[in-house]
């Protein structure tokens, strides 16, 4: 809650002219599991984290959940001991640099969303996501999912998570339909 509401403020702050519908969508792709664990990574975070033995023979220093989960537990940590403002200067240290440039900023936009809004837009219809299989232990999966519009597969994508394929997957066919959209204006 913490890190929403310092990211939400920060770009209420650096963006007054975007629409409320916009500035939404961005915080939801700044404050994520895979941004939160990226960010973690910088840190360093993964090395002072106790994890069981079994958690640890199984990379669980790099798993994004766990990176996510730890981020946000330093700021809760920096919040009860030094207030909003403190946890809101450190949120902003880190989130900053990912918005300060306009055009990244909106290109960090959760592209599944962006998409569905794209195919409503244009089709009154959304995409469908089929998971095509998955290969690994159960401890280290990885899934293969396409993102279809009709009888069409518009893109795929491969990830740890169903989460992150589907966003593979919707980033790909946002690229492959950006050329068509192009050539229809």
């Amino acid at each position: 809650a913490v890190i929403d509401l310092a990211v939400g403020y920060a770009l209420f702050r650096h963006f007054p002219e975007m629409r409320e519908g916009d500035l939404t969508r961005l915080r939801a792709a700044l404050v994520n599991e895979r941004h939160l664990a990226r960010m973690a990574r910088d840190l360093a975070l993964g090395t002072y984290l106790l994890l069981g033995k079994g958690e640890d023979t199984n990379l669980g220093r790099e798993k994004a959940s766990i990176l996510s989960c730890a981020f946000e537990a330093v700021a809760g940590a920096i919040f009860l001991d030094g207030g909003y403002p403190a946890a809101a200067e450190f949120v902003e240290r880190h989130f900053t640099p990912w918005f300060e440039d306009r055009q990244q900023a909106m290109f960090l936009a959760d592209a599944k969303s962006s998409l569905q809004e794209l195919l409503q837009e244009r089709f009154n219809e959304g995409p469908r996501y089929v998971l095509e299989g998955d290969e690994g232990p159960d401890h280290n999966k990885t899934f293969h999912v396409s993102v279809r519009f009709r009888e069409d597969i518009l893109g795929q994508g491969s990830a740890r998570s169903k989460k992150e394929a589907e966003q593979e997957a919707a980033a790909m066919a946002l690229k492959n339909l950006a050329g068509p959209m192009q050539a229809d204006k």
